[in-house]
């Protein structure tokens, strides 16, 4: 789960972390698609922390949509 303070701050908390799962593309997209390098178990509504050499979207939480 993640929340956004009045402050500007996010805050994510998370219960239980899967194992890894490699992407090979995104889209900069206002919904940016993720194209996954293997088969993943990530259902819709499922939160995902985004590890990437992207410093704006390195240790993002994004929601899964379809």
């Amino acid at each position: 789960m993640s929340i956004t303070l009045t402050t500007g701050s996010t805050l994510a908390v998370a219960k239980v972390y899967g194992a890894s799962i490699a992407f090979s593309t995104i889209t900069n997209a206002s919904d940016a698609v993720i194209t996954t390098s293997s088969a993943h178990s990530v259902v819709v509504g499922e939160y995902v922390e985004v590890l990437s050499g992207w410093g704006r979207l390195n240790n993002r939480i994004a929601r899964a949509k379809t």
